[in-house]
């Protein structure tokens, strides 16, 4: 987790903030990146613009000949990444153990 104002990678913010809403759905991702453990230290930074540069990550992927398929899974990483930084983990002392 970054320090206090302070982001992480900039491809999660890209996704949660500029992702279609189709494939935010597809990858159970929130629009809000507060929601998030990983991001919420410092969601937004007035000269970061999240959508411009989300779309030039996409144009980046075309122009290395990354398939939408491979793009994809890309992503489902990095949503993967999101979604286990908000489970909380108990060492099973008094619960039975594992992600919550």
């Amino acid at each position: 987790q970054p320090s206090l104002k302070e982001r992480n990678f900039h491809i999660f913010y890209q996704l949660v903030k500029a992702a279609s809403s189709k494939l935010r759905q597809k990858l159970k991702l929130k629009e809000d990146a507060g929601k998030y453990n990983y991001l919420k230290s410092c969601t937004d930074v007035p000269s970061i613009d999240d959508t411009r540069d989300y779309k030039e990550v996409i144009e980046a992927f075309r122009e290395l000949g990354i398939s939408d398929s491979e793009r994809e899974q890309t992503f489902r990483i990095c949503a993967a990444i999101l979604h286990l930084g908000n489970c909380t983990f108990t060492d099973g002392k008094n619960h039975s153990g594992g992600c919550q």
